[in-house]
């Protein structure tokens, strides 16, 4: 690259470049990484950019590395390929397979440009199986294997359904239908999050716009926003285009974002306050279980959190049970909602009941249906969710 507009146009492409695009400076410093590298990583790009390049790399693939990097810079080499394991931020091993080549910035300074063509993670030792079911990710989405299903939330106060989570199931040709918890691990790690969960959000969008056009009663409808989707610059565009295509109104929609964004402090308060701004109700999920600070909690611009199953599967111990009815009570303190998740058992009504929880949502009141099943199942659920909460024996603590 020879002239500054030829780099300027070159900084440009690799912005938007539907591949993984970095630009390592001489020092070994990320001088520059696209939407599609920070997604793989888990990272935000001023988190990256702030980074040495070989510092996330396994420390086993180092050396390989190193040995290609300096005949790419001696001249024997004009680019290269090769297979090394990078760490994600959440300290899974990537496997991938990188393509490298040398570039020479307006000044005279030779670049590092680096592409992943494909990347997998490394979990256990099954990198083939994980890789294979990666790529079978990407198929699954394009030719509409996935399926959303929905369980319901049953407000404890009035004993209706308030609303429904929208839960990811995928048709496989050959397995069946198959659970979110033995594909999102590799989903995430692999960057195939990013489209999976676009096609959430919109696929969500259409069914509450359904169910809104067909008067069917729900208050809202909850979308699981991940950590590497919730730190997309183009997560705003998505939403507002889901909204606008659907003609859902933005008040129906419920965003459960997990817990982890409390990590990213300022940002997040920022992007929380735009999507109340845009009428979106915001939903802190998996309460209690990651990286919570009650100085950031109590500024985030949310409507409620949902406290996570294993707060409520042991109330039997006195320790779980002080800790749920302390969780309650930060959640009144803050004047903010509170769901309880993963309600299995009569005795946790009955808990949550007396100590004043809002909502809850279980296998006990119903499992997640498809949408028309729901709409038939509705009023029976409501009957069962009604004569479960009527029949127990309560003193409610206030």
């Amino acid at each position: 690259m020879r002239t500054k507009e030829e780099q300027a146009w070159f900084t440009h492409a690799c912005t938007y470049a539907a591949v993984g695009m970095a630009i390592i400076a001489p020092d070994d410093r990320w001088l520059q990484v696209n939407p599609y590298i920070c997604g793989m990583l888990g990272y935000r790009e001023e988190e990256l950019l702030g980074t040495m390049f070989k510092a996330l790399i396994h420390r086993e693939d180092i050396e390989h590395e190193r040995v290609l990097y300096a005949q790419l810079e001696s001249g024997g080499r004009t680019s290269y390929q090769l297979e090394i394991r990078y760490m994600h931020k959440s300290g899974i091993p990537l496997w991938t397979l990188l393509s490298v080549s040398l570039i020479c910035d307006g000044e005279g300074h030779l670049l590092h440009v680096i592409s992943p063509l494909s990347h997998t993670p490394a979990l256990s030792g099954n990198y083939p199986v994980l890789r294979k079911l990666a790529l079978e990710l990407r198929t699954a989405i394009a030719e509409h294997q996935l399926e959303l299903y929905y369980q319901p939330k049953i407000s404890l106060q009035s004993r209706q359904i308030t609303g429904f989570e929208a839960l990811i199931r995928w048709n496989h040709p050959i397995r069946g239908l198959v659970g979110p918890m033995d594909f999102i691990p590799a989903a995430e790690a692999s960057g195939v999050i990013i489209q999976l969960g676009e096609w959430v959000i919109r696929e969500a969008c259409r069914q509450a716009a359904r169910w809104q056009q067909a008067e069917f009663p729900f208050k809202r409808l909850a979308i699981n926003i991940s950590l590497i989707q919730f730190e997309q610059s183009n997560l705003m565009d998505i939403l507002e285009s889901s909204i606008s295509e659907t003609g859902v109104h933005p008040e129906r929609i419920e965003l459960e974002i997990t817990e982890s964004v409390m990590q990213s402090s300022e940002r997040t308060i920022e992007v929380l306050h735009r999507l109340r701004a845009m009428g979106f109700y915001v939903t802190i999920d998996d309460f209690g279980t990651g990286y919570s600070s009650l100085s950031y909690l109590k500024r985030m611009p949310i409507d409620a959190i949902k406290m996570d199953k294993i707060f409520i599967s042991d109330l039997g111990s006195q320790k779980d049970a002080d800790i749920a009815v302390s969780i309650i009570s930060l959640a009144k303190s803050l004047q903010i909602r509170l769901i309880a998740e993963g309600v299995e058992t009569p005795e946790q009504i009955t808990f949550l009941h007396k100590y004043l929880c809002e909502e809850v949502q279980g296998y006990l009141i119903s499992r997640p249906l498809r949408a028309d099943e729901m709409e038939r199942a509705y009023d029976s659920i409501c009957q069962w969710a009604y004569s479960l909460i009527g029949s127990s024996s309560l003193t409610v603590i206030v």
